[in-house]
C-alpha cells in the first residue's frame, strides 16, 4: 500500500471566505472554514493509505488532527511549493480546506485514480479549477493553483485522469454555493454535529454544473 501525505490548504484572516460577507459576518464565516476544514480532515484521516495529515495555513487549527505547515503569505503556489520541499518525497495529496461534502469515498477514488496513471486531478463543479491534485510518484512537483488552473495542471500532466464527484468537486466560496449547500451550511454555522463529520447528512441535491458528469459516471476517469 502506498503511504501518502495530505496537504490541506487553508485561508485565514480577515478576508476568509470574503464573498460571503453580505450573509455571514466574519466570526460565522471563520466558523464555516475551520468546520470544512474539519470536514476535509477527518475524511482525510479515515482513509488508510494517508499517513501523514498537514494543514497549510497561517496560523494552527485543528491541533491534534494535523501537523501544521505555516502559510507566510507569498501565495498558494509558492506556499505550496515550499511546503513540498520539507514534506518526505512519498505520493502527495494536495487539496482545498473548503470541500463540505467531502467523505473518505472520495478521497479513496482520487488516490486510487492517481495509482493507475502517476497523478489524478478533481476540477471544480465549473470545470475550471482544480480542488485536488494526486501525484503518486515523488520527485519534482508543479503547482498552478488560481483562475484556470484546471488546464494549466493538464498543461502539466497531459495523462492525468480527472475525477469528477461531488465531494470533490463543491467548494463553497459564493453566495450562489451558500444557497446551494445551505441546508448543511446552516447546520454547521451553528455548530451542530451529526456523526463523525460536521456536516452530518445533506438531503437536498446539489446542482450539477452542465459539464459534469450524468448520474452514474461519478468517479469515472475520463
Amino acid at each position: 500500500m502506498q503511504r501518502w501525505t495530505a496537504l490541506v490548504a487553508m485561508k485565514q484572516g480577515s478576508q476568509v471566505k470574503s464573498r460571503l460577507s453580505n450573509l455571514l459576518d466574519l466570526p460565522a464565516r471563520t466558523s464555516l472554514a475551520q468546520a470544512m476544514a474539519r470536514r476535509v480532515v477527518t475524511s482525510l484521516r479515515a482513509v488508510k493509505g494517508i499517513e501523514d495529515v498537514r494543514l497549510l495555513a497561517p496560523t494552527p487549527v485543528l491541533t491534534g488532527m494535523t501537523t501544521w505547515m505555516r502559510d507566510r503569505g507569498a501565495g498558494l503556489n509558492e506556499e505550496l511549493a515550499r511546503a513540498c520541499a520539507a514534506l518526505p518525497d512519498r505520493p502527495l495529496l494536495v487539496i482545498h480546506a473548503d470541500l463540505p461534502f467531502l467523505s473518505p469515498e472520495d478521497v479513496e477514488e482520487i488516490l486510487a485514480e492517481a495509482f493507475d496513471t502517476g497523478v489524478a486531478i478533481a476540477p471544480d463543479r465549473h470545470g475550471e479549477g482544480t480542488n485536488a491534485l494526486a501525484l503518486a510518484k515523488g520527485g519534482a512537483r508543479r503547482f498552478a493553483f488560481g483562475p484556470g488552473s484546471l488546464g494549466h495542471h493538464l498543461g502539466f500532466w497531459p495523462q492525468a485522469a480527472i475525477v469528477r464527484r461531488r465531494g470533490l468537486a463543491f467548494d463553497l466560496d459564493t453566495p450562489d454555493d451558500f444557497a446551494e449547500a445551505r441546508h448543511c451550511a446552516s447546520a454547521l454555522v451553528s455548530g451542530r454535529r451529526s456523526g463523525a463529520l460536521p456536516f452530518g447528512r445533506c438531503d437536498r441535491p446539489v446542482r450539477a454544473d452542465h459539464r459534469g458528469r450524468h448520474k452514474g459516471e461519478e468517479g469515472k476517469r475520463v
